[in-house]
């Protein structure tokens, strides 16, 4: 439109005054005098659409580089009940599925936790209903499928492995942190099970349960090497260390600390130490995959709604000082996302999850559906 109106202005501005122009502009031209400055200003009008067009070429290319790829999800997946939505996830090796609490969206009522099997594309594997009025915030695995919850209080409910026959939590035991009301994250190993809380100034409050039969809980705080707190949520999760117990502390700066425990009748030290420093810093918590050589973290960077990517950080160490590797796909561009074929996802994404046995990638959008996608 831009064109057709400067075409216009043009033409205008020589029918006005060409009728008064005889002299040539250059006298060996083939093209008669009073032609001249016609065909002078229609090449004048044509450089400038030329260079319209070129601008526009560019806006619309990235400096000619061609539109970008965008990598799709494999398949969201809806809310399985009702009037619930999820709030936290966790891998289940045992099962070989994601498990999530589902929380009643009217803010009252009892949590459910559910399990979708990824490899037969998002089918539900069972889901059990917590104890009575119960609504944890997060959740954490161990690798025998005793499932750990904690809530906003601190109130920690040991459930037993599930089964597609499940319908309540089998209790093994109900403790309370101790931490205070807040914001927390919980993982589980094989031996042991750990709350953490920020306590401002780079301390980092701790719960931690041996689970070995008549084990006492410890509580504590340590200090890490970062003024950074940690994530408000998924701040923790088991290190893949050769099968040694230990933990990953994730603060938003892009830090991290590994945690290891030592346990002795009633008494637990905690050790931390510094490890590995994300750049860029992702916007939610890591989750980590471990391979027999590297260990890879997966998280989202960039910003939601614009230039937004699922970002691999990789190391061939669990442990130790270093930046990552850094590698990222373009999952959404300017609010367009991948693979037509899906409804869309609804950035930003939160609660990202690697299943190092089934090799995906999950994570909880914005409107609460369950979004799935392939490690790289």
């Amino acid at each position: 439109m831009r064109r057709l109106i400067a075409l216009a202005v043009a033409l205008s501005i020589l029918s006005s005054g060409i009728s008064g122009c005889s002299q040539p502009i250059d006298t060996g031209s083939s093209v008669p005098a009073q032609s001249q400055p016609l065909v002078a200003l229609l090449a004048l009008v044509g450089l400038g659409i030329g260079l319209t067009a070129w601008h526009h070429h560019n806006e619309n290319h990235h400096g000619g580089g061609g539109t970008p790829t965008i990598f799709g999800a494999n398949f969201i997946v809806q809310p399985f009940i009702s009037g619930f939505k999820p709030v936290d996830l966790v891998p289940d090796a045992i099962n070989g599925a994601i498990g999530a609490i589902e929380l009643p969206t009217s803010g009252t009522g009892t949590g459910e936790f559910t399990e979708i099997q990824g490899f037969s594309g998002g089918s539900s594997f069972g889901t059990y209903t917590l104890p009575v009025n119960y609504k944890p915030t997060a959740v954490g695995m161990d690798s025998n499928g005793i499932t750990w919850f904690v809530d906003a209080n601190g109130v920690v409910q040991a459930c037993d492995v599930m089964t597609q026959t499940t319908t309540n939590c089998s209790s093994l035991g109900t403790f309370n942190d101790g931490l205070g009301v807040g914001s927390r994250s919980i993982a589980a190993d094989l031996n042991f099970v750990i709350v953490i809380m920020d306590a401002g100034a780079g301390k980092v409050k701790y719960w931690v349960l041996p689970t070995a039969s008549g084990s006492t809980a410890a509580t504590g705080t340590y200090t890490s090497t970062t003024a950074s707190p940690i994530y408000v949520a998924d701040a923790i999760e088991p290190t893949p260390a050769g099968g040694a117990s230990g933990f990953t502390a994730y603060h938003q700066d892009g830090t991290s600390d590994i945690i290891t425990f030592t346990a002795s009748g009633s008494t637990v030290i905690v050790n931390n130490q510094p490890s590995f420093a994300f750049n860029p810093a992702p916007l939610v918590s890591e989750s980590n995959f471990n391979q027999a050589t590297k260990v890879q973290f997966y998280s989202f960077t960039g910003a939601p709604g614009g230039a937004y990517n699922l970002t691999k950080y990789e190391t061939v160490g669990a442990v130790g000082l270093g930046h990552p590797t850094v590698a990222s796909e373009l999952i959404e561009f300017n609010g367009q996302v991948g693979n037509p074929t899906l409804a869309p996802f609804v950035s930003p994404l939160a609660s990202i999850h690697v299943d190092a046995v089934e090799g995906e990638i999950w994570a909880i959008d914005h409107a609460g559906n369950i979004v799935n996608f392939t490690p790289f």
